[in-house]
């Protein structure tokens, strides 16, 4: 997925649950440094007795911008400063 700034640095996955008619999706951001890691997930379930799936592509259409944006500007904490234990 993409702005007009460039890309954004989340991933989405989605879960299919026909048996509930809906859809998990799921905007995960991932910070990564050398000794520790942030993660952050923002999810939805998306659902509809008669077309859940059209629903859903209608919910990314309208949103996947907004919720990506919102994600390329969290804040996370610096993660040299996060508690570590090694296992």
């Amino acid at each position: 997925m993409q702005s007009k700034q460039g890309p954004f640095n989340y991933i989405l996955v989605a879960f299919d649950q026909p048996g509930a008619k809906r859809w998990e999706l799921n905007f995960v951001k991932i910070a990564l440094a050398p000794k520790n890691a942030a993660i952050a997930i923002y999810g939805v379930r998306v659902s509809d007795p008669k077309d859940y799936t059209t629903k859903a592509k209608q919910f990314l259409s309208d949103n996947s911008q907004t919720i990506g944006m919102a994600l390329e500007n969290a804040n996370f904490p610096s993660t040299a400063t996060l508690p570590r234990k090694e296992f």
